[in-house]
């Protein structure tokens, strides 16, 4: 009798309990030893460190069940590749691709029917693809956000899995934008020939459970529960009854409200599962789960135990990582860098954001619900803003890649003209005609950067202004006499003056 996959529609990433994890995904030729060629339909061929990568945070996630580790099947390659490929070409994701998808094969036909598929919306890599770890993937799975039937779940902390194969493509899908990149991916979790009594195994398998670390928990989506009730034979456990079951949770707070109950014995996985969402829940509190009334094999059983969700550890990712305590609006960051955004529960971070000039790159993958990895390439006083509802974060650009702070030797550097800061209203700025020059208004003058611009000048005298950035005024004088005057009003009680000097 054969078990079933389901799909997902979603991505994001790792940490640590005892298993080496690499850094960042960020650099396409990193990730691949081959590129993937759509118009050719090569699947290119994936990196050895990102086959560890999945291996490991598998692993770390079945160690924190009580589960046995599972072993990479390279035998499998072939399937989950093709199957990635289809994904991407195509630019949508099913079990069961037609004959007519583009780079359609029997091989790839049959990696998607019997593997966890991922999919994501193509990201923008005209410039530099931040790119996802493939731990992501997994991470996603397991957590099966919009996936209510948890079905990848099942499949990876299945106790009778032994076997994995992981495949991902990046490229773009055949007719589409160069520069947008589809990602597909495939976890090969249906092995024939590999079903055998457990040589590690647990009573039962919950999720969460113990201490769990919020990169691999959401704090509103299902708990779930399944009884190992025969360890010699998977068909055995589909001889559990939930349905007189009953779940409690409690906390320091007392009884949790638990809700959206709902119990599957389909054979994704264990052949048997109870699930739950439970209301109001914190972090690093403790939780007693109990579960009563099941019948396994025709004895009714009682379980309880513990969970105590954990923040997430971020030591294995090697970038800076900004935890938002709810009072920031400011944060300094250097260009080029990649860094991770934590904002605690109940907060999110945001895939949406606007730049404060033309020019500036921004990056974002998802690593959790709760964490963005980003990075950002501009110049200095350069801004990207992120809205969360009602607030919003600044990421300031405040040093440049070669790690020069002093904005306006940067950003001569940049804009190859004189460069000044502006230091207080009705300050003056002596130029001849037919120069340009710069203006930055630092954030210790203007927290918000330049709000509006007017200006007034001299009859017959030609100034020309215009924003570079946000914090950045770039002015030339066409025309005038030496003396004429230009007045510009930078905000509400701001201002500097121009003056055209006798040229020497």
């Amino acid at each position: 009798m054969p078990r079933y996959s389901t799909v997902l529609l979603v991505l994001v990433m790792l940490l640590s309990v005892g298993f080496t994890q690499p850094t960042l995904a960020d650099d396409i030729n990193t990730v691949f030893d081959e590129l993937p060629d759509v118009a050719n339909c090569e699947p290119g061929s994936l990196a050895e460190a990102e086959k560890e990568a999945v291996t490991a945070i598998v692993n770390r996630i079945r160690h924190l069940h009580g589960l046995s580790p599972v072993t990479y099947a390279p035998q499998y390659d072939e399937e989950v590749m093709e199957s990635s490929l289809i994904i991407a070409a195509n630019n949508e994701i099913t079990h069961f691709p037609p004959s007519n998808s583009v780079c359609f094969s029997e091989v790839g036909a049959r990696g998607a029917a019997l593997s966890n598929l991922a999919w994501s919306y193509p990201t923008d890599a005209s410039v530099r693809p931040l790119l996802a770890p493939s731990a992501t993937d997994v991470r996603n799975w397991l957590i099966d956000p919009g996936v209510p039937d948890l079905g990848h779940r099942r499949w990876l902390l299945d106790p009778f899995l032994r076997e994995i194969a992981y495949g991902r493509v990046d490229a773009a899908p055949l007719g589409g934008d160069p520069n947008l990149l589809a990602h597909g991916a495939a976890l090969k979790v249906q092995n024939s020939g590999v079903d055998g009594p457990l040589d590690r195994s647990p009573a039962f398998v919950a999720y969460p459970f113990g201490n769990y670390p919020l990169d691999l928990f959401e704090l509103d989506w299902y708990w779930s529960f399944s009884a190992v009730a025969d360890p010699l034979d998977f068909w055995g456990n589909a001889d559990v009854d939930f349905s007189q079951a009953t779940v409690r949770v409690r906390g320091i707070e007392g009884e949790m409200t638990v809700r959206n109950v709902a119990t599957d014995d389909s054979a994704v996985g264990l052949p048997n599962l109870l699930q739950w969402k439970v209301d109001d829940l914190r972090l690093a509190r403790s939780y007693t789960v109990e579960i009563s009334n099941v019948r396994v094999k025709d004895e009714v059983r009682r379980y309880r135990y513990n969970v105590r969700i954990t923040p997430p550890d971020f030591a294995d990712l090697q970038v800076p990582v900004y935890e938002l305590d709810g009072t920031d609006d400011a944060i300094d960051i250097r260009a080029g860098q990649e860094f991770a955004l934590y904002a605690p529960p109940p907060s999110r971070i945001p895939n949406q954001y606007t730049i404060s000039r033309r020019g500036m790159v921004v990056q974002m993958a998802e690593h959790s619900p709760y964490v963005r990895l980003m990075w950002v390439n501009g110049s200095i006083g350069d801004e990207v803003v992120l809205a969360f509802g009602e607030s919003s974060l600044i990421l300031r650009i405040a040093e440049t890649s070669a790690g020069v702070r002093n904005p306006l030797f940067a950003l001569r550097q940049d804009l190859g003209m004189p460069v000044y800061k502006f230091a207080a209203s009705g300050s003056t700025y002596s130029a001849p005609q037919g120069s340009q020059f710069a203006v930055y208004v630092s954030p210790d003058v203007s927290a918000q950067g330049i709000q509006r611009v007017e200006w007034t000048q001299a009859a017959g005298s030609q100034f020309a202004i215009e924003f570079y950035s946000s914090r950045v005024l770039l002015v030339r004088i066409d025309a005038g006499r030496p003396g004429d005057l230009a007045v510009v009003q930078i905000g509400e009680n701001q201002s500097f003056n121009i003056e055209i000097r006798r040229s020497r």
